[in-house]
C-alpha cells in the first residue's frame, strides 16, 4: 500500500508495512532507524485502513468514511458529479437545501484548484465576492471551512467535474499541511470507487416498455409491459406480459399497437402482475425509449 509521507520537507510515497512502521507510529518505538525515517505521522494507519476498507468493502461506506471525519475533525463529506448535475451526502448531518454545486461551473472557480486537483478553503467569507454562488450556498449551509479534491476528471471540462468536498461547521485551526495532502488521497479513492459504481449502473439496467390505452396516467391504463435486465452490457432476463385493462381498448390504440381487445379479456390485472414486476426491477435503474412517459404509468399503479 502506498502512503504519502514527508521525508525532509518533501512528499515522498512509501510503502508501510506494519512490522516496521506499526510500532513508530504509535509511538511505541521513536528512536527512527534508516529503514523507519519518514513522517512521524499517526493518521498513515488510518489511512491505510480507510482505502482497504473502502475498496475491499471490510465495513461499510459509511462507517469508513465516519472514521475519517473523526479523524480530521470534519462535519459533512460531499460528492458533486457535475455531469449529472448533483450533490450527494456522502457522510453527516446536512440541513436540507437545494444545491447542486451549479458554483463550480463558474468560470474562475475550477481554475483556482492548485496543480494536484486540492483546493483548500479556511474561510468561506473570503469567497463572499469572488464565488458568491458558493459562499451563499456553503454559508446556508452552515459550512465555514472545507478542503475540495478534483477525482479522476479533465479538469478543463467543468461540467463533467466529479469533486469531492470535506467540510467543516466551525471556524477551527487550519489542516496540517499533511493532512490537505491525505485528503487528496482519500478523495481520489472516492472518486474512483463512485466511477466504478456509476460504469456498474452504466452497463447494468433494467429496459423498459409499456403499451397503453392512452397518454394519461391518471385516467389510462397499461396493457402491455416488456422488461429486458441487462448486466454488464449483456441480456441475462426478460419479462413480459399482456394486461387486462379493465376498459375497452380503442380502435386507434388497437391500430397502434397490434394488441385487441380479445387478447386481454383472460390477462391479469397491472395489481395482480405488480409484485412479479418489481421484483423482476429490483435495485436495477430503469432506462427506455420514453422512460419518462412509462414510469409515469408505472408509479401511478404503485
Amino acid at each position: 500500500m502506498l502512503y504519502l509521507a514527508k521525508e525532509k520537507g518533501k512528499n515522498r510515497y512509501i510503502i508501510y508495512r506494519p512490522d516496521l512502521h506499526e510500532r513508530y507510529i504509535l509511538g511505541e518505538n521513536p528512536t527512527a532507524t534508516t529503514e523507519k525515517v519518514f513522517y512521524k505521522y499517526r493518521k498513515l494507519r488510518i489511512v491505510n485502513d480507510f482505502i482497504q476498507q473502502y475498496i475491499c468493502h471490510y465495513k461499510s461506506k459509511k462507517e469508513c468514511l465516519e472514521m475519517v471525519m473523526s479523524a480530521f475533525e470534519m462535519d459533512s463529506i460531499f460528492l458533486y458529479d457535475m455531469y449529472a448535475g448533483t450533490r450527494y451526502v456522502l457522510s453527516g448531518n446536512v440541513p436540507e437545501y437545494e444545491e447542486n454545486g451549479e458554483f463550480l461551473k463558474e468560470d474562475n472557480y475550477i481554475p483556482d484548484f492548485r496543480d494536484d486537483g486540492i483546493k483548500t478553503v479556511w474561510n468561506i467569507i473570503l469567497y463572499e465576492r469572488k464565488a458568491p454562488h458558493m459562499y451563499e450556498a456553503f454559508e446556508k449551509m452552515g459550512i465555514k471551512q472545507f478542503i475540495q479534491v478534483i477525482a479522476c476528471v479533465d479538469r478543463s471540462k467543468s461540467d463533467s467535474c466529479f469533486v469531492i468536498s470535506f467540510n467543516r461547521n466551525s471556524q477551527l485551526n487550519k489542516w496540517p499541511e499533511m493532512d490537505v495532502d491525505y485528503l487528496g488521497i482519500i478523495g481520489n479513492v472516492i472518486g474512483e470507487e463512485y466511477m466504478k459504481e456509476k460504469k456498474i449502473m452504466i452497463d447494468s439496467y433494467i429496459a423498459l416498455d409499456l403499451e397503453t390505452t392512452g397518454l394519461n396516467p391518471a385516467s389510462d391504463r397499461i396493457i402491455e409491459i416488456g422488461m429486458a435486465r441487462i448486466e454488464h452490457g449483456e441480456v441475462k432476463d426478460t419479462y413480459s406480459t399482456l394486461i387486462n385493462p379493465g376498459i375497452t381498448v380503442s380502435d386507434r390504440v388497437v391500430e397502434l399497437t397490434g394488441i385487441h381487445n380479445e387478447e386481454l379479456t383472460d390477462k391479469p390485472r397491472i395489481d395482480d402482475v405488480l409484485c412479479d414486476i418489481m421484483e423482476f426491477i429490483g435495485d436495477y435503474p430503469i432506462l427506455g425509449h420514453n422512460i419518462i412517459f412509462d414510469y409515469s404509468f408505472l408509479k401511478s399503479r404503485l
